[in-house]
């Protein structure tokens, strides 16, 4: 995680860098601190369906109480490429 936050210092809007952060947040039962890279990732206006699916699975992992490890995470097919790669279309 620290690489994905030197990136997120250097590139603040590296919003595929911040879903990984934010996947690996939520692997870690880090739940809070995955919904607060959601806000910013929201915040964007980049790939909204995504942020919003994120967000979704934190908050219902919080909810739950999920254990350590228990939330894996899959990127919907329709996501662009944009957010997969960075590459602004």
């Amino acid at each position: 995680m620290d690489l994905y936050r030197k990136s997120l210092a250097i590139s603040t809007n590296n919003q595929p860098v911040r879903a990984s952060l934010v996947a690996c947040l939520i692997y870690l039962g880090m739940y809070q601190e995955a919904r607060r890279e959601i806000a910013i990732g929201r915040a964007s206006g980049e790939e909204p369906a995504t942020w919003h699916m994120l967000g979704q699975t934190a908050d219902s992992a919080l909810k739950a109480g999920a254990a350590v490890g228990s939330v894996h995470l899959t990127l919907p097919s329709d996501t662009t490429n944009a957010l997969k790669t960075g590459i602004t279309p």
